[in-house]
C-alpha cells in the first residue's frame, strides 16, 4: 500500500474541464502498479542487509552553513523536515544515526565523473536528493529512497555521468523518460520537462521538481 499509495490519490473532475495533462496521467494498470510495488519492495530488502553491523540504522543528511559549522553558533536544516534546527539539536537526534554533513560553499567530494563510469556514485544520489527532494516528474511525490539517479542525456553514446546530467526519478517515470521520447532542461536551477511531438507539437516545457517552501524570516 505505501508503494502503490504515490499512484492512487483521489481526484474530482468537472465534466466541463479539459481533459488531464498527459505528462501526469498514469495510464498503468493495477497489475502493473504492484508489479512496480513488488520490485521496489525486493530492491530495498536487498539493500537493507549490507553485511553492516556496526548498528547504524539511519543515514541522517544535515546541511549547514559552513560559518555555522565552524562557530557552532546558527541553524541547521535536516532533509525533509521544513523547520530549520539549532546544530547541536540535529547533534543530538543523530546520535545513533549516520551523519552526512552537507556544507553549503565549501570543498565537497567530486561529483562529476564524465565518461569514466555510468552509474552515478552514492555521494552523487546524495546531491540529487538535496537537491531533487524525490522524483521530479510533476506530480509524482515517491521520495529519494525509491527514486533512480537518471541520465538526462543517455550515458550511450556521448552522456556523462555528471551531477548536472542526472535527476531522480521514479522506475515509473523513469522509463516513460527514456521510452516516450521526453526530455528535460534546467533553467536557473528549475527543471523543466519538455513533451514529445505527439503529446505536445509546440514542446511546451512543463514545471517539474519539487516547489520548495519559502524561508522563514
Amino acid at each position: 500500500d505505501a508503494n502503490l499509495a504515490p499512484s492512487r490519490r483521489v481526484a474530482f473532475l468537472d465534466p466541463d474541464e479539459a481533459a488531464v495533462d498527459d505528462a501526469l496521467a498514469d495510464t498503468r494498470t493495477l497489475a502493473q502498479k504492484r508489479l512496480d510495488a513488488l520490485v521496489a519492495i525486493a530492491k530495498g530488502s536487498l539493500r537493507a542487509d549490507a553485511g553492516d553491523v556496526s548498528g547504524t540504522a539511519v543515514t541522517m543528511l544535515v546541511s549547514i552553513d559552513a560559518a555555522a559549522l565552524v562557530s557552532g553558533i546558527g541553524a541547521a536544516t535536516i532533509f525533509g523536515v521544513d523547520e530549520p534546527i539549532s546544530a547541536g539539536a540535529a547533534r543530538r537526534l543523530a546520535c545513533e544515526a549516520k551523519i552526512l554533513p552537507v556544507v553549503l560553499g565549501g570543498a565537497s567530494q567530486p561529483l562529476d565523473l564524465g565518461r569514466e563510469r555510468r552509474l552515478f556514485t552514492e555521494a552523487q544520489r546524495v546531491a540529487m536528493a538535496i537537491r531533487d527532494g524525490g522524483c521530479v516528474w510533476p506530480g509524482c511525490q515517491e521520495p529519494p529512497g525509491r527514486c533512480q539517479a537518471a541520465h538526462l542525456e543517455p550515458w550511450f553514446p556521448a552522456g556523462r555521468t555528471d551531477l548536472v546530467n542526472g535527476v531522480l526519478l521514479c522506475p515509473f517515470h523513469h522509463r516513460r523518460f527514456d521510452r516516450d521520447g521526453w526530455s528535460m532542461r534546467f533553467e536557473d536551477g528549475v527543471p523543466y520537462l519538455i513533451p514529445p511531438p505527439w503529446v505536445d507539437p509546440a514542446g511546451t516545457p512543463r514545471r517539474a521538481g519539487r516547489v520548495s517552501a519559502p524561508a522563514p524570516l
